[in-house]
């Protein structure tokens, strides 16, 4: 009867022992579950995010490229026009033209 009831009393310790581990396991089990619900919304929105990330670089290059070309134009014809002012100047400014402004410019006083 001792043997039975030693016997007894260890396998109720080892049920009860059992049964805190599978508790323990079952919580585990639910956080690491939570843990992954989390980790996966994370991870849809971080594709949106990078989605959106992507179109708006993709928007910025085009963006730069027609402020680049409009640039190089605006540029060439600052060119033109600083070549055409120099010119203007040069033919203001030769002995032949300057008499010939300075007559105009004394008989329309």
């Amino acid at each position: 009867v001792e043997a039975f009831q030693s016997l007894s009393k260890a396998k109720t310790e080892q049920i009860s022992v059992g049964k805190e581990k599978l508790d323990s396991l079952e919580e585990e089990h639910a956080a690491n579950q939570k843990a992954l619900s989390d980790a996966k919304e994370d991870l849809t929105l971080t594709r949106q995010q990078r989605s959106a990330d992507v179109e708006f670089l993709r928007n910025l290059k085009v963006t730069c490229n027609d402020l680049d070309k409009e640039w190089e134009r605006r540029s060439a014809t600052r060119s033109e026009e600083l070549k055409a002012v120099a010119e203007a100047i040069a033919i203001l400014t030769e002995d032949d033209n300057r008499e010939h402004l300075a007559k105009t410019v004394s008989l329309l006083q």
